[in-house]
Formats: C-alpha cells, sequence, structure tokens
C-alpha cells in the first residue's frame, strides 16, 4: 500500500495543527491587496460599523465533498501525470506550500521528493501534493468520513461506466493504526495492456470522524495487492 497511508497517525496530528499556517488563497489575496488597504484605512475608520454576518469555515459534509471533488478534478483527471498537473496548478493560480509549512506533507512520502499547494479558502484548509513519481495527494484537514467514503464509492460507479476493458475492484476496510481506527476506500483500475495498474486508497479516522482525510492515486505493479 501507499506509503502515505501506512502513516496516518503522524499526518492526522500534522493536519491539526501545522496545517493552520499553510496560507490560503484568500490570505494569498489579501497580502497583494495589503498596499491598497492601507491606503483606505483612514477612511474606513469614518464608515458606519460593519453589521455583515460572517462567513464561517464549511461544514465537515461539505469539506468531504470539495476534498473529493478536488481529488477527481486535480488527481483523478491528470491520471498521475505530474507535467500535465503541475501544469493544471500553474493555471488555477494555487498557492505554493515551501519550506518548513512543505516538509510534513512531503516527508510522508515514499522518496519525499514533489511539489505542495494550498487549495485552502473558506471551504476549509486542503493541501494537494503532486509528487515527482507521479502520485497525486489531496489532505483535507476536516472531513465527515460517511461523506467521503460515499463519494469514493459513488466515484468508483462512474468509473465502471466507462472502463472499457479495464478492471476495476473496490474494498472499504477498518483497520487499527496505534490509538486510533481508520476507514479505508480503496479502489484499483486494473489495465494489464498498460503494463501498469492505478490504485485510489481514501483513508479517514473512525477514532475522529469529522477530522483529517487523505486521498491519493498512485502507480502500483500490474496485478499488486492494495
Amino acid at each position: 500500500m501507499h506509503n502515505n497511508f501506512k502513516r496516518f497517525g503522524f499526518v492526522f496530528m500534522v493536519l491539526a495543527g501545522l496545517a493552520l499556517s499553510v496560507p490560503s488563497m484568500a490570505e494569498e489575496k489579501a497580502k497583494e491587496a495589503a498596499p491598497a488597504k492601507e491606503a483606505t484605512k483612514e477612511a474606513a475608520k469614518s464608515a458606519p460599523e460593519d453589521k455583515t454576518v460572517k462567513i464561517t469555515e464549511a461544514s465537515p459534509v461539505e469539506q468531504a465533498e470539495f476534498a473529493v471533488n478536488l481529488f477527481m478534478q486535480a488527481c483523478l483527471a491528470n491520471g498521475g501525470d505530474k507535467d500535465r498537473l503541475r501544469k493544471w496548478v500553474k493555471e488555477v493560480k494555487l498557492p505554493e506550500v515551501k519550506g518548513e509549512d512543505a516538509k510534513p506533507f512531503l516527508s510522508n512520502t515514499p522518496s519525499g521528493q514533489g511539489l505542495a499547494w494550498s487549495a485552502s479558502g473558506k471551504q476549509g484548509r486542503f493541501v494537494l501534493v503532486s509528487e515527482d513519481n507521479g502520485a497525486c495527494t489531496i489532505y483535507s484537514r476536516k472531513a465527515d468520513e460517511k461523506k467521503v467514503h460515499e463519494m469514493m464509492k459513488w466515484m468508483k460507479d462512474n468509473l465502471d461506466k466507462n472502463k472499457g476493458e479495464q478492471k476495476i475492484t473496490y474494498e472499504l476496510r477498518t483497520e487499527n493504526d496505534k490509538d486510533q481506527k481508520l476507514k479505508r476506500t480503496l479502489i484499483a483500475v486494473r489495465r494489464p495492456e498498460m503494463g501498469n495498474d492505478i490504485g485510489m486508497v481514501a483513508t479517514t479516522s473512525t477514532t475522529h470522524p469529522s477530522l483529517a482525510a487523505i486521498i491519493s492515486i498512485f502507480a502500483i505493479e500490474s496485478g499488486a495487492k492494495m
């Protein structure tokens, strides 16, 4: 199994803490607009009190939906082609996660090599990782466990409709990882004509069902067990 999911307990702690420091897209735009904000600060002092209801973070169910949709759009759609994925990231202008903020995510990959970006905003905290070996992973700081796995099953059912000669396997399993229980959806796309298969895994914590989720796609040896 892909290394990301053997160390979920470690990443769970990272997402619960360090991920808070990853800049969101909104924060990046705010930095760019800082000079203009400063120029209007004095005028703002005399403005009427702002009683607008502030936008709160999306619910765990909504964050689960966003995480799986982001996975399909960024990872699944680019099929393990890191160059195509990174070109897409540039087009949508996701801010890169660099230095110490990126280390916890990259050090959890088999090679430790790759790039990371923030896809965070009012919908929640998300990190997209593109490994140099083509693997692609979405880290979600919060996500409703049930919704994540429901959507992964929905995704698998849709893949079945257009699978052609490919065989698609699906499994939902529960495992123990030190002091917590994990739930995993495992999907394998068997494609003997290509010489290798594609594996997809979504991992959540049953012990903390509204917190972290990790969803990844990666190449596996033809016929290899998930």
